[in-house]
Parts: structure tokens; sequence; C-alpha cells
């Protein structure tokens, strides 16, 4: 047999080529033997990813996870209806002091520099 490149192939008998794999004459491997459906859907192929934008590689730092819990830490502090935060209760404390944690804990990861307290001499 001689392949398009020129190159060829021997064979060492006919019978090799008369086996079970044999229909009609013809070469079929077993793959050959499956029938394609006669509509075949075609799936549109998707792009490749898009690199991520500086917002969302930003959303998925651990910086931004601190930032987003304080938010809500800060939605969890009580206010009274004179617009203070309510220390009295214990709810309200403990608010309070998860809220002054977690600042604290970001002040310390963005290195925040404490301001002069000159003012209170």
């Amino acid at each position: 047999m001689q392949y398009s490149d020129g190159s060829e192939e021997e064979l060492d008998s006919e019978n090799e080529l008369q086996g079970k794999n044999h229909k009609n004459g013809q070469y079929m491997s077993e793959e050959d033997e499956f029938e394609f459906p006669k509509l075949i859907p075609i799936r549109a192929s998707t792009a490749p990813p898009r690199p991520l934008t500086e917002i969302e590689e930003f959303r998925r730092s651990s910086d931004f996870l601190l930032l987003e819990n304080t938010v809500m830490m800060s939605d969890h502090l009580k206010q009274r209806p004179d617009e203070k935060y309510d220390l009295d209760s214990e709810d309200g404390q403990r608010a309070c002091k998860r809220f002054l944690n977690q600042i604290e804990r970001l002040c310390e990861r963005f290195e925040a520099v404490c301001a002069t307290r000159k003012y209170r001499e």
C-alpha cells in the first residue's frame, strides 16, 4: 500500500485484510460501524475565556472579602431613634464590638496610619 507522502506499507498476505473487520471488501473499523443520525445538531463553539478585569480580580481577593465583611458588620449596628448607636443593650454592645474588631483588622491589613490626637490636649 502506498501513502500520499510516498512511503509504502508491506502486507504479509491478503488474509490480513479479510478478517472480521471487512465489510463488502472494504476495511471497517469499529468506529465506522456506528451510524450517525441524519441531522446532527451543530453546537456553536464558545469563545475562549476573557481575562479578568481589575475589578473582577479585586472581587476575588481577600481584601475585598474583608471590606465586604466590614460593611455587613456595619449593617448589624443597632441605631436608636435619636440616630445614635445603641450601646445600652447587650445586642448593641456585641454588634459594636464586632464592628470595631473588623475595623481594626481592616486597618492592619491596609496599614492605616493613626491620626495624631493633639486636638485632645
